[in-house]
């Protein structure tokens, strides 16, 4: 019996060099925050006050102007943003 014809312009699915991974006997994880569902009111307590207080950080893209909006939106398409990508007006 044949085998069924593979597609070769799409990658399989998983890992891209499981021989690393077999190599640097390396152990991949799945992380579920429902898992951790009992801790989200410590977590809010803990975190409400961080970006408040400088300690949490973020990168966004800022474009100035109602006119720049399409180009941010295709940049946003084209990951040319770091962060969010935002469109001051």
């Amino acid at each position: 019996m044949p085998l069924p014809a593979t597609s070769t312009t799409e990658p399989p699915p998983g890992p891209r060099n499981m021989t690393q991974l077999v190599k640097k006997r390396l152990t991949l994880r799945g992380f579920e925050v429902g898992d951790h569902a009992a801790l989200q009111s410590h977590f809010a307590h803990e975190m409400s006050n961080w970006p408040a207080d400088g300690r949490i950080t973020f990168r966004e893209t800022v474009e100035d102007g109602i006119g720049s909006a399409v180009n941010a939106f295709l940049g946003l398409m084209d990951g040319r943003n770091t962060g969010k990508m935002l469109v001051r007006i």
